[in-house]
């Protein structure tokens, strides 16, 4: 799909009859063949044995809980990876998130195209990994081309895959309005169009939804506007972030996040180094957050609403902020970034562990309950290993199974000289190995050796 193609009105592909999302798919269909009297009120419209016995619901991280100091000692077992897709230099991944019925994922990647994955069937009836697996190959199910740099991407939360209406995310590129994509035809829906003070579009360089699904969040420079998802076109209410009295921010919103206990409030991350706190009703500041080196570019609530993560670019830590206490940093985690590249990190369900991937490769997994040291920072990590070669900027837990995808991937830079001695293009040469855009997919729950491992044993 090209740039004539990502700029269409929105009228000519949705009748003028029907919305965008209406209020039923607010509601889980029931699948077919199932009673009223055999679904569980706690877990949505799933069979009761199927709750019962489905290891999807029981987020046993046995990976970093296991009492075998040889296992922790290990990296988690490897399921399924995929090279192929990004087997060029400049083709290198952006960030990896898990849909939220976790059964497939999205990826972002430099040549301006969002991914979609499928969940491999292996994992729905799967309580432990054979460890001696061989490693399998995974494969995108559909691809959809934006026309220009991608800035920000995101899942619909209210996502459901029985539900195809629900089936939607939303992108924003560079000279285009934000897109809202359909996840099964790969199509566009609808776009959300804002326009600056000469009456053209302006593109948003962050996005994201509040968790009911009905207001679509996006960061201009010194502003937020919010779209109502149900009403594609360039109606919207502006939030200015400048303030002639009070808590003001400036700079570009390089990142925003949606409170999942009060929908109404929302975080802003700008790139010079400010988060700030608001309600959405009146759009004016509760508090401006201060603390990081570099810009802010990952933010991420807790699930009670009483935490909130950041992190930045060209910044040694990722800060939790206590928002009972707004302007204190609860605790902080080491994590050097020595560039502008954005990395994610990512929470478990249970909120129990933070994960975070590192501009060489290396996973950090952290106890969010562990014991907390003078200087306010968390121990030692509980758990690191080697996921990727190059840099792991993609990381998102899945909410359901013990799974882990991340991605990899940066910019290198390599300069040819007819004067570089031995030394130099020995160093390039290293480099060069190091170059690694790969998507994986680890498994964190228990795992065994199979019977014919056993005898070779």
């Amino acid at each position: 799909m090209g740039m004539e193609d990502s700029l269409v009105d929105p009228e000519q592909q949705i009748p003028e009859t029907s919305s965008v999302l209406s209020n039923d798919t607010h509601q889980m269909q029931e699948p077919p063949g199932v009673a009223e009297n055999e679904t569980s009120d706690d877990k949505g419209d799933l069979p009761k044995e199927l709750v019962e016995n489905d290891p999807i619901y029981n987020n046993n991280y046995h990976f970093f809980k296991s009492d075998d100091e040889n296992a922790l000692n290990k990296e988690p077992p490897l399921t399924f990876q995929d090279f192929s897709q990004f087997n060029f230099d400049s083709c290198f991944t952006k960030g990896c998130k898990w849909a939220p019925d976790g059964l497939c994922f999205l990826t972002n990647s430099n040549d301006n195209v969002l991914r979609v994955w499928d969940l491999p069937q292996t994992f729905h009836n799967l309580k432990e990994w054979e460890r001696n697996t061989e490693v399998s190959s995974l494969h995108p199910s559909l691809s959809m081309k934006e026309g220009g740099l991608i800035y920000d991407f995101c899942w619909y939360p209210l996502m459901n895959s029985w539900n195809p209406v629900t089936c939607c995310l939303a992108s924003a590129s560079r000279d285009s309005p934000v897109h809202l994509w359909d996840a099964f035809s790969g199509q566009i829906r609808a776009t959300y169009r804002a326009y600056n003070q000469v009456d053209e579009v302006e593109a948003a360089r962050s996005i994201a939804f509040d968790p009911t699904g009905e207001k679509l969040y996006c960061g201009f420079k010194n502003c937020v506007r919010v779209f109502d998802v149900s009403l594609p076109g360039r109606q919207c209410n502006t939030r200015n972030l400048k303030s002639a009295s009070g808590d003001t921010q400036n700079g570009i919103v390089s990142c925003i996040t949606v409170s999942p206990a009060v929908p109404s409030l929302f975080a802003v991350g700008t790139y010079l180094r400010t988060i700030g706190l608001y309600m959405e009703n009146t759009g004016k500041a509760l508090c401006i957050l201060q603390g990081h080196e570099g810009g802010i570019t990952h933010m991420k609530f807790s699930e009670d609403g009483l935490r909130l993560y950041s992190g930045g670019r060209k910044d040694s830590e990722i800060l939790c902020w206590d928002l009972r206490e707004p302007g204190k940093v609860l605790f902080s985690v080491p994590r050097p970034v020595l560039t502008h590249q954005r990395i994610y990190f990512d929470i478990t369900a249970d909120g129990e562990y933070l994960l975070s991937g590192t501009p060489d490769g290396t996973v950090y997994v952290w106890e969010t309950s562990g014991a907390i040291s003078e200087e306010g920072t968390l121990k030692d990590p509980i758990k690191v290993f080697k996921a990727h070669n190059d840099c792991t900027n993609g990381i998102s837990v899945h909410q359901q199974y013990p799974l882990l995808v991340t991605c990899s991937g940066q910019r290198h830079y390599m300069e040819n000289s007819d004067s570089e001695d031995e030394v130099e293009r020995e160093a390039k040469n290293k480099s060069s190995q190091s170059i690694e855009n790969s998507v994986k997919l680890w498994w964190l729950g228990s795992g065994k050796l199979s019977d014919d491992a056993i005898r070779d044993d």
